[in-house]
């Protein structure tokens, strides 16, 4: 199949007579006027190209088909291995569009009307399947007789693509339960969609084309600027937590992402911002967080509680129960010098058998008593209780305790002391039941903002499982202890082996559960 310049050269080939007494012009005249034509084939053809549009014609009578270069070129398609015919184009419609398109183009003849069909067909030199758009028109003789049909043809796969895409865009944006909005670079507002309408109160028509500064409260009208200064550098802004004005003037905080539209050059010629609605996820954290407030208050309370009754208890046991052991005592010895002597030797034994059960139940009563309620973190303190409980630790257990305590005093008040002192004891039993660790390192520290407890083993080193088990209740009494003062409990498996937990609560907060 020749292409429409060869064509047309070789018809002037052809009949070179004919064509010079038609136009009865000299054959300069015919040279010149063949140069024209071939210039304007040649503009033709570099429309085309510049287009991606190639174009046909068709002789009804000869069943004659000519095409452009650039309809070649589209369809990759050799011009010595198509057929010159009406059916040779065909073949490469794809298969199942073939006879839409032939019965198309036959009713168009038929009618004398122009069509336009999109349908496939398969690129000769790979073979894949592209959208394509033809169209044509008729053209009859003086009679009203169909002579041709000339057209175009066009790859629109992209473009179909594209058509397909933005539609889906568009569904999306249309579907959508947030608020979708694009403004120019001076905040004026181009597009509303529903979720807009929805969550402002505003319909479209009332907003587009008006500043998006009508959503924001008066103490805000910077915000938008600030956001555009960084939109114009080309940034992003993610999930900003703020709030915006109604339609009927009530405020709703809302998680608002804006980022900007650039034109094909890269040039930021625009916004587009995305806004949800998150009262009620706000509702939700703050009732979240006052219920939290509120157990802290009260495990507070009810630490306190705990302690005082402790207090109690170890006061009670020492004092009345020590008191009526040391009684008892004394009146066991009493009874031994008032028995006569025969018989002073035969109770001698069990008076001493008593005497020895009775040091023995004062001991524990007084181990009782301080396990309930170390009298030295009441009577000397902090430092001095946690130098008291080590020792005692280190007696029960045999492992070696090195300390390191500050030089003076560090003055607390009794609820601040009392937790730090349980979870130093919390941290101590740990050690003793799990670690099997035969050294443990303490270090106490206080500056004017906080303190910090240290206390590192080395053992066989506590797991990741174990550190966020659940129902590990001693870790997790130790973290509820620290964060009422507003502090934290660090543990962890020790690079060297070995567990370490680490203290840090900050000075100059007030009583458990005041605040979280």
């Amino acid at each position: 199949m020749a292409s429409r310049k060869s064509a047309h050269r070789n018809a002037s080939r052809r009949h070179p007579t004919v064509a010079a007494r038609q136009t009865g012009r000299t054959d300069s005249a015919q040279t010149q006027a063949g140069n024209q034509l071939e210039h304007a084939l040649t503009l033709l053809a570099d429309a085309e190209r510049v287009a991606q549009i190639g174009s046909w014609e068709w002789d009804i009578q000869g069943n004659i088909v000519t095409w452009s270069d650039e309809l070649y070129r589209l369809l990759g398609v050799d011009p010595a291995t198509l057929r010159t015919t009406f059916e040779g184009g065909l073949e490469l419609v794809h298969p199942d569009d073939r006879d839409f398109l032939k019965a198309t183009i036959e009713r168009a003849s038929r009618e004398g009307t122009p069509y336009v069909c999109v349908h496939r067909v398969v690129r000769r030199s790979d073979g894949a399947v592209r959208t394509w758009q033809s169209r044509g028109t008729l053209v009859v003789d003086e009679q009203g007789r169909p002579v041709k049909v000339t057209g175009t043809g066009q790859d629109i796969t992209a473009r179909i693509q594209l058509e397909d895409a933005l539609a889906r865009y568009a569904a999306v944006i249309e579907s959508s339960e947030d608020a979708i909005i694009t403004k120019t670079l001076t905040g004026t507002i181009l597009s509303w969609n529903p979720g807009a309408e929805r969550l402002y109160g505003y319909r479209a028509e009332e907003v587009e084309g008006h500043p998006i500064s009508i959503l924001f409260p008066t103490e805000r009208r910077d915000e938008w600027e600030q956001t555009l200064d960084r939109v114009r550098r080309g940034e992003h802004v993610e999930h900003q937590e703020t709030v915006r004005v109604r339609r009927d003037g009530s405020r709703v905080h809302v998680s608002v992402s804006v980022s900007p539209i650039k034109d094909p050059a890269g040039r930021v010629v625009g916004a587009s911002s995305i806004a949800r609605d998150i009262t009620e996820r706000r509702q939700v954290a703050e009732a979240l967080a006052r219920s939290r407030s509120q157990l802290q208050a009260f495990a507070g309370r009810l630490r306190s509680a705990r302690e005082t009754e402790r207090t109690q208890i170890a006061r009670e046991i020492h004092d009345e129960l020590g008191q009526a052991l040391t009684a008892l005592k004394m009146d066991l010895f009493s009874l031994k010098r008032s028995v006569p002597e025969p018989l002073r030797e035969r109770l001698l034994a069990k008076t001493d058998g008593m005497a020895a059960l009775i040091d023995q139940m004062v001991d524990k009563v007084r181990t009782l008593a301080s396990d309930l309620r170390p009298a030295v973190l009441d009577n000397l303190g902090l430092v001095a209780a946690i130098e008291w409980a080590v020792h005692q630790f280190g007696r029960r257990t045999g492992i070696r305790c090195l300390l390191d305590l500050p030089p003076e005093q560090v003055p607390f008040e009794p609820e601040r002391s009392t937790d730090i002192f349980r979870i130093l004891q919390e941290a101590l039993t740990n050690i003793a039941r799990h670690a099997g660790a035969t050294q443990v390192d303490i270090h106490l520290r206080a500056t004017p903002g906080e303190v910090v407890l240290e206390v590192h083993d080395n053992g066989r080193g506590i797991t990741e499982c174990e550190i966020v088990d659940t129902r590990s209740f001693g870790l997790l009494g130790m973290r509820e202890r620290a964060l009422s003062w507003g502090g934290e409990v660090g543990v962890h498996a020790a690079p060297q082996g070995g567990t370490s937990v680490t203290l840090c609560i900050p000075l100059g907060r007030g009583r458990p559960g005041a605040a979280a």
